[in-house]
């Protein structure tokens, strides 16, 4: 692709954060890694990816590393307008995850924030859902005395190990809502699994509001909008039409891809709706 095209399609993604009076935060960060089978025909092919679950006072985010890695980037061009060195930077910061969510159980509230093609669509997900089943099956994981629970969602079942030495009923994903932090999840099928790795005390950009332009869009229509988000889609939503020759390429390895990643974390996403 011309690079010149590549930078101006750079920058359009750019425009679409919000730069002004963002400040850093001191943040406790938990590491978790996800492991995952995302072809259910070679679930030899176990993929490995961390996330950061990041906890300021009664609120929390979750994002993937290379998730928060690309934000850092998108703040950084739009501060210094030099986009030139980012785009081999971006290159390397590839996620499947391409959303943050905002976690306040206080106030009974999940916001997902998904970035899709250029475009950042927000929703909210009821927290209400979260019914767990508290076992009383104990175990210790690592130096954590843990409990388990267990949780139908998403169209699996789930079983977290959740720890009271650290009273943060956070988790990562979705799940919340235990009497401690959740140390590792799992699908009883063992296709996806989070495990805690590690925290520590850093200074960190939080806010939600680092987005500047967020459409509120109701869940059911997301499956939709992740359908166009390919080549094609992006590019017709910059203004630029691909040759008929590159739009068939385009299309032909989208449903490579798709027919390889067809085991979704959650096989039934918007069920609780």
């Amino acid at each position: 692709m011309n690079r010149k095209i590549t930078l101006f399609i750079f920058l359009l993604i750019i425009n679409q954060y919000f730069t002004q009076n963002i400040k850093e935060e001191n943040i406790n960060r938990f590491t978790y890694e996800l492991a995952y089978k995302i072809d259910s025909t070679d679930l030899g092919d176990v993929r490995k990816e961390l996330f950061f679950l990041d906890v300021l006072g009664k609120e929390s985010r979750f994002a993937s590393k290379n998730k928060l890695m690309k934000d850092s980037v998108i703040y950084s061009v739009a501060v210094t307008n030099d986009a030139t060195a980012a785009l081999a930077m971006m290159g390397r910061m590839k996620t499947k995850f391409n959303y943050n969510i905002y976690t306040n159980p206080d106030k009974q509230e999940q916001m997902i924030v998904e970035t899709i093609g250029m475009k950042n669509y927000k929703y909210q997900f009821p927290l209400s859902k979260m019914n767990w089943k508290i076992e009383d099956e104990v175990k210790k994981i690592g130096v954590y005395n843990c409990q388990k629970a267990t949780l139908e969602i998403g169209g699996r079942n789930w079983t977290a190990w959740f720890t009271p030495d650290i009273p943060l009923n956070f988790g990562p994903y979705k799940f919340q809502g235990l009497p401690g932090l959740i140390v590792s999840v799992s699908d009883e099928k063992s296709h996806y699994s989070f495990m805690l790795q590690g925290n520590k005390k850093e200074k960190v950009l939080f806010s939600p509001l680092t987005i500047q332009r967020v459409t509120e869009i109701k869940p059911k229509d997301l499956a939709k909008l992740r359908e166009n988000a390919n080549g094609v889609g992006v590019f017709n939503m910059s203004g630029f039409q691909l040759s008929p020759e590159m739009q068939r390429e385009a299309e032909k390895r989208l449903k490579e891809r798709e027919k390889k990643e067809n085991n979704l974390l959650e096989l039934k996403p918007f069920e609780v709706f």
